[in-house]
């Protein structure tokens, strides 16, 4: 019987050829057309002839269309110590999903729209949530049953966890359905889990910002670091916090101010922001990225006189023609450096909850009191201000003043007259 018109499904395919294997087992066999025009032989195999053919048949019925084809992982710009990693071509129904994840990851890795930062966080999720709890199950067995489940318990604990993997397995499965693995996307059909209510902001004001000043300088003159040398002797951690609180910028973006940013000398001083600090694993350590975290976030800025003078100090005593802020040897300061002086100038003290990026809320919050939320969001880079108000802005319910009435109507003075009037 010829293969006329053959299309992939049991009633399209073509005659199907049984033979015995080494093991005792059945194969059986046959070629399908698929949707690109091109014969394929699919097989299955069985414990009888008829187990065979039937496998076979179920097989075919659960073919979406042609696999997708990639090229050889040699040829793919994956890290050398990446352990996520496959030499399989395409995913198919039997493929586990560690080889699922790892062909992702690899497609990933391969687009240029995507910024390292974003592919290393896809990694950390995939190692830290998906592979310990699907790495070793087939792709055909995850059902949106098991997928809630899992999502489930992780939001009792993790719920950040949660909605990240729910992210990715979303991606992951849905490169299954393009190469024909499976019919659906399970993830699809799993609700999404509510989010935890969201944490109080908590801002500083003038007083706060003086007592951190006061902890940092205490911190630098009072401490020794190791073999006994002066604690922040460049002023770096110091100036660094003095131009976020001035400003409202991120930690990165401070530490990535090149001279050629600020205008010092205007009649309005300002800088710009064109860019940020990131830091990629097997990438050389921290790296300034030539644009900030979005489009939005490259903004012009004008300075505070103190902003100005910090901002003078550090090229003073640094004079690099690249960048503001320098280590001992010229490279990059790490955000890490700062939030670690930041903790030790803290400790004991009544601010432990202040972190660097407290400076940013504290910022937003001022100007939201003092001018408006959009003055607030244009100075933090925000392209929503819904964004700004609902995570940057400490709340304080004011109510309207009311005060007037209620010693009118309930003040005991009034309480005794009324009293009195009536009587009682």
């Amino acid at each position: 019987m010829a293969n006329r018109g053959l299309q992939g499904g049991p009633a399209g395919s073509g005659r199907v050829a049984v033979r015995v294997l080494a093991s005792g087992r059945y194969a059986a066999r046959c070629r399908v057309r698929d949707s690109d025009g091109a014969l394929r032989s699919v097989e299955a195999t069985g414990d009888s002839d008829d187990a065979a053919r039937e496998a076979l048949a179920n097989k075919l019925n659960a073919r979406t269309g042609p696999p997708i084809r990639r090229p050889k992982r040699g040829k793919l710009p994956v890290p050398a110590n990446d352990d996520l990693q496959t030499d399989i071509e395409c995913i198919e129904a039997d493929t586990l999903m560690r080889d699922a994840i790892a062909v992702w990851l690899m497609e990933v890795n391969q687009d240029p729209d995507r910024r390292p930062q974003t592919r290393q966080f896809y990694r950390h999720v995939a190692r830290q949530t998906l592979l310990p709890e699907f790495g070793r199950k087939k792709v055909s067995e995850l059902t949106p049953g098991i997928i809630d489940k899992y999502l489930k318990k992780l939001t009792r604990t993790t719920p950040t966890q949660a909605r990240n993997a729910r992210k990715v397995l979303r991606m992951v499965l849905m490169t299954c359905v393009l190469d024909g693995a499976i019919p659906m996307n399970p993830v699809l059909s799993v609700p999404r889990q509510k989010p935890g209510k969201p944490r109080p902001v908590r801002a500083l004001d003038a007083a706060g910002f003086n007592q951190m000043r006061a902890l940092l300088a205490a911190w630098r003159t009072e401490s020794t670091g190791k073999n006994g040398a002066p604690r922040d002797p460049s002023f770096a951690a110091t100036d660094a916090i003095e131009v976020m609180i001035g400003t409202g910028l991120r930690i990165g973006e401070v530490l990535a101010l090149r001279p050629a940013d600020l205008n010092l000398d205007a009649e309005v001083p300002g800088l710009i922001v064109t860019g940020t600090l990131i830091e990629v694993a097997g990438a050389g350590g921290v790296q300034r990225q030539p644009f900030p975290k979005s489009q939005e976030s490259v903004r012009k800025i004008t300075l505070p006189a103190f902003v100005v003078r910090a901002l003078r100090r550090q090229m003073e005593l640094n004079g690099s023609p690249d960048l503001v802020f320098t280590s001992g040897t010229g490279r990059c300061i790490s955000p890490g450096n700062i939030r670690r002086a930041w903790r030790e100038a803290r400790h004991g003290s009544d601010l432990e909850w202040v972190t660097p990026h407290t400076l940013r809320r504290s910022v937003a919050t001022i100007l939201e009191g003092s001018v408006n939320i959009d003055a607030a969001a244009q100075q933090l880079g925000h392209a929503d201000s819904r964004v700004t108000e609902a995570h940057y802005i400490e709340k304080h319910r004011q109510t309207a003043d009311n005060a007037a009435l209620l010693e009118g109507l309930l003040s005991p003075d009034v309480m005794a007259n009324v009293a009195s009037e009536s009587g009682e």
